[in-house]
């Protein structure tokens, strides 16, 4: 009796459906797949734009497949931990202390950062420009 050969064709479909589905799943929940959806990640040719996106949600250097589950993993170990907080903090009414402190740990960690924002305004098509600065 002999191992059958590798089925190459029939995991590279179900790959693809696993991604179809974790595609869907992510955007049902809100978050935005980290690459659009008519980007084949089974070639070598990855656009420049998602090469460091698509490589760190890979399973290993090299690797495109499965990408989307690993950030629906992701997402939702993010979205746990997140609900956990507020079931924690609401009823307590202590939910402004902890983003507070969640603010000044962040800035003392960081030394310099700035972040713009832009707003477009649908209404009228103004543009509106923020900038904020963290010491």
């Amino acid at each position: 009796m002999s191992t059958p050969p590798p089925d190459y064709e029939g995991n590279r479909i179900r790959q693809l459906k696993l991604e179809k589905q974790a595609r869907k799943d992510l955007i049902d929940d809100g978050c935005p797949p980290c690459y659009p959806a008519d980007l084949e990640l089974s070639s070598d040719d990855v656009p420049a734009q998602y090469e460091k996106v698509v490589s760190y949600w890979s399973p290993q250097p090299g690797v495109r497949i499965l990408v989307l589950n690993a950030q629906l993993s992701d997402w939702r170990n993010f979205r746990d931990y997140q609900q956990r907080i507020r079931r924690y903090h609401l009823p307590r009414k202590t939910f402004q202390k902890y983003q507070q402190q969640v603010y000044d740990r962040r800035r003392r960690a960081c030394e310099a950062i700035s972040l713009r924002i832009e707003k477009k305004n649908p209404k009228d098509g103004i543009q509106t420009n923020k900038s904020l600065n963290f010491p």
